[in-house]
């Protein structure tokens, strides 16, 4: 009998080469795929169970190859999984997993960025090809791709669709006009224009704009977009891919929020529009409070400053090219300056006063980032530092009169205070108190000031009254001894300096001026908030960071200092390229100063700096940033220091 011995070898006979052999102990798994979520584009075009499927295959795939003969490695897909990625870490970790590989981080580089810094062990990204589930729309160069399901995918504009054909996603260039897109070709075909970013530039939002859009100016084509997503009901998401917010992120890292500790002062806040009179009735309060005996302070956590003037320098910046997360970087310099009053102003007169009198608090970050970005700031860790008060006064006023009542101060306004910006924190405020009733009380703004201190008075202290029966006795003065009101006086404003500084990047523990207000703030966040802090995504730091490197400069004049971590150097790391606002801010930088030289590899006080903001994951961190440094120090020519 001839037999074809290639018809009897193990690789076609596999199953009777295998069947006396036992099968092999399994070894406990030490490497786990990570499924981040899918991005909204599939949903937003109606295609997100076909994409869902590619995604699956890939995660199973990835899976077999990582898991090899001990069978496919255990798998944890944030989309499905229903746990937040500080639970499904801490579970690997007690299973024992040592190695990380991540699946999407293409598509999502927040949620990537989120685990790899949360993570001690090491981290790898999926391989191209199974590293993004967008890339049939984003990177397959074909202009016809057959989805199934009567769904196709087209490149360009006019692309005629095989027939057959029900629905054709159309990817789009810049200059392309969605509008007139989706009204193209024969009706028995629906077009569903979106716009290609092969390079992922608006993060987990790509698609929906394209990347020149989500810079200033560029209105007309930002509109034509914004107006095709929302005819689907997902005008929001270009909202998000233009100013650099991940709402979905925000959610997945937050957890609940600290209880404020027993036995503080009594906490009030007077709030309303800029020029509602806040600021005298927070003032009167406080001393209506220490003449019957209630040891009371007003206090700011909403001040002008050096800090103010860069937000409102990084805002004017998209007059002129900026990416528009400038709006959002801006946002974020008034709530980082809060914490910084909360820790210098507040604290200390919460431990020798009875009772606190906020002139704002953190619901005025919640209504401007609300109304002006549709940022939804509600649970973020940031406003959970903040005693939550037990009564706010709203002083509710036109806001056109508002305007009116700020011009007659005399001071340039601020870039809040427009009618525009006016108007939508008045309606916000409104919600708030509205929301909360019991924890807000309304005054007429216009109302006499004698009327509104006389209500103010009364109510604040009736509370106090109540507090004093559920806390220790606090300290009181003798009636009609009021203490000395202390509003904190504003940091002095900061103009760029005459003469430039000159910067060392590297230097040890220490001695790195630039940005160690940034690396303090967060220490005393996570002092603060315990586990909460966690809720922090870690682009809140570095941009942070990068901010106080800017102010820090403008002080220093033609100082020498040292800086930890340079922004373009972060901002060249693969989990980092989605951070727009980091070269923006070096640009800012470097007005202000020269680079020296540099430690090759940063030097002894990179570890230290990055181990404040993301000390689960710092040595392998720094290593990446080290590599980067040393790749953009040769680029720019800067000299290297022994």
């Amino acid at each position: 009998m001839v037999v074809d011995d290639e018809e009897l070898d193990a690789v076609a006979r596999l199953a009777e080469h295998l069947q006396n052999l036992p099968a092999s102990p399994r070894a406990r798994p030490r490497v786990a795929v990570i499924g981040l979520p899918a991005p909204p584009l599939g949903a937003a075009l109606g295609v997100g169970p076909l994409l869902e499927a590619g995604r699956a295959r890939e995660l199973a795939a990835l899976a077999e190859e990582e898991g090899g003969g001990d069978g496919p490695a255990p798998v944890v897909d944030l989309d499905r999984d229903g746990r937040r990625i500080e639970g499904a870490l801490r579970a690997l970790a007690g299973a024992g997993i040592e190695e990380l590989v991540l699946h999407g981080a293409r598509d999502q580089p927040g949620f990537a960025r989120a685990v790899a810094l949360r993570w001690s062990g090491a981290v790898r990204v999926a391989p191209p090809g199974r590293d993004s589930a967008l890339a049939p729309l984003l990177d397959d160069p074909a202009p016809i791709l057959d989805l199934g399901g009567g769904v196709v995918r087209l490149r360009g504009p006019r692309a005629v669709p095989p027939p057959g054909a029900r629905v054709a996603l159309v990817g789009l260039d810049r200059d392309d006009d969605p509008l007139a897109e989706a009204s193209a070709g024969p009706a028995s075909v629906e077009r569903r224009p979106y716009a290609l970013d092969p390079a992922r530039a608006l993060a987990p939002w790509s698609g929906f704009l394209p990347p020149a859009a989500a810079r200033g100016p560029a209105g007309g084509l930002r509109a034509a977009w914004r107006a095709t997503f929302r005819a689907r009901g997902h005008g929001a998401a270009v909202r998000c891919a233009a100013l650099g917010l991940d709402p979905a992120l925000e959610a997945a890292l937050r957890s609940s929020a600290p209880q404020p500790p027993a036995g503080g002062p009594l906490v009030l806040a007077v709030t309303g529009l800029d020029g509602s009179g806040k600021s005298t009735h927070a003032a009167a309060l406080a001393g209506a409070l220490a003449r019957r005996g209630v040891p009371a302070r007003a206090v700011k956590v909403y001040r002008r400053g050096a800090f103010l003037n860069l937000a409102g320098e990084l805002a004017a910046r998209t007059r002129a090219g900026a990416p528009l997360a400038a709006l959002r970087a801006s946002r974020l310099l008034k709530l980082v300056d809060s914490i910084r009053a909360l820790r210098d102003d507040v604290e200390p007169a919460a431990a020798a006063c009875a009772a606190l009198v906020f002139d704002c608090h953190a619901e005025t970050h919640l209504a401007a980032a609300r109304s002006q970005l549709g940022w939804d700031l509600e649970g973020h860790p940031a406003l959970a530092l903040f005693p939550p008060p037990a009564l706010t006064f709203l002083l509710e006023l036109d806001p056109a009169l508002a305007l009116s009542r700020v011009a007659e101060r005399g001071e340039p306004p601020s870039a809040d205070e427009h009618e525009v910006g006016l108007r939508g924190c008045a309606l916000e405020l409104d919600r708030l108190a509205a929301a909360a009733p019991a924890r807000w009380a309304r005054l007429d703004a216009r109302a006499p000031m004698e009327r509104n201190h006389d209500l103010l008075a009364v109510r604040a202290l009736a509370l106090a009254k109540a507090a004093r029966r559920h806390r220790a006795a606090a300290p009181t003065l003798p009636p009609g001894r009021a203490p000395a009101l202390t509003i904190a006086p504003p940091p002095a404003s900061i103009s760029p300096a005459s003469r430039r500084a000159r910067v060392i990047i590297g230097g040890a523990p220490g001695a790195c001026a630039l940005g160690e207000g940034a690396l303090a703030l967060c220490s005393f966040a996570r002092a603060r908030l315990g586990p909460a802090a966690s809720g922090f995504p870690e682009a809140f730091w570095f941009e942070t960071y990068a901010a106080q490197i800017v102010l820090d400069l403008r002080a220093l004049g033609g100082a020498a200092a040292s800086v930890a971590l340079w922004p373009a150097a972060l901002a060249r790391l693969d989990l980092f390229a989605d951070l727009s606002m980091l070269p923006e801010l070096e640009r800012l930088a470097l007005a202000a100063a020269d680079v020296e030289g540099y430690l090759p590899g940063g030097g002894p006080a990179t570890e230290a700096a990055l181990a404040v903001i993301a000390p689960a994951s710092a040595p392998r961190l720094a290593a990446a940033y080290a590599r980067a440094l040393d790749a953009l120090a040769l680029e720019r020519a800067w000299r290297p220091l022994r």
